[in-house]
């Protein structure tokens, strides 16, 4: 998890320096959704993990994980974008 923190960290910092709004959009849409999972995996484990928290937090991860992809592709594909002077 800590791995996984720093890892959105720097993309949301190397992404809020790019010059489209989209990259910068997403790459700190990610890091939420990382700070958010990482806080609700802490509240999993301090609950003794019931079921029902538990399978929630498993959903999380696999829109966390739909969050990335997206993430990424907004990367590596940028729209494009008009420039003003």
């Amino acid at each position: 998890a800590y791995l996984v923190f720093i890892v959105a960290l720097i993309f949301m910092v190397k992404a809020r320096r790019s010059g489209h709004k989209a990259t910068a959009f997403w790459g700190t849409a990610l890091f939420c959704g990382v700070v958010a999972q990482a806080g609700y995996g802490i509240m999993t484990l301090l609950m003794a993990a019931p079921p029902q928290v538990a399978i929630f937090h498993q959903l999380g991860a696999l829109a966390l994980l739909a969050l990335s992809m997206r993430a990424k592709f907004e990367t590596a594909y940028p729209a494009e974008q008009k420039i003003r002077a």
